[in-house]
């Protein structure tokens, strides 16, 4: 009896990093950014909130700026481990055209998966942003996987 409590307390005690790296997610969600103050030319940047697609539990965070020659890209995502054999990888999809850049694969940060990306030109017309679980060779072939989280700038 007493080590189905003792189970219980650390597996609780494991999760609570998890469950606190969401609160302090879903705080920064709600609490926006500062404006910045007048006579300071600083690069705009936009947070984009990445929910869940369909019934799939996790969310993210994601940032973009461009400074007029490099477009930077930041996501943090909360999410599970993904199947053996696959990985969590990002996208951006064009507003007008509809076409689908794959940016790279997310990484284990600790008990969230992140990404920072950058490169020297503008895809500020990418508004949509895509986390998908996939296999090393479906992305090889350009292929997306399964949609787990999106959002919008």
């Amino acid at each position: 009896m007493h080590k189905l409590k003792d189970l219980k307390k650390s597996s609780l005690w494991k999760k609570l990093p998890l469950i606190l790296l969401v609160v302090l997610g879903v705080w920064y969600l709600v609490s926006g950014r500062k404006p910045l103050p007048v006579g300071q030319n600083k690069v705009k940047e936009e947070v984009a909130q990445l929910s869940s697609v369909e019934n799939y539990v996790g969310m993210a965070n994601a940032t973009r700026s461009f400074n007029g020659k490099t477009f930077y890209l930041s996501v943090t995502a909360f999410l599970p481990d993904p199947a053996k054999g696959s990985s969590y990888y990002l996208w951006l999809k064009d507003g007008v055209s509809g076409t689908s850049l794959s940016v790279g694969k997310l990484e284990a940060k600790g008990d969230v998966y992140a990404l920072n990306y950058s490169v020297n030109k503008n895809l500020n017309s990418y508004e949509t942003v895509i986390v998908t679980e996939a296999t090393d060779s479906e992305v090889k072939e350009a292929k997306m996987g399964k949609e787990l989280l999106s959002g919008s700038f």
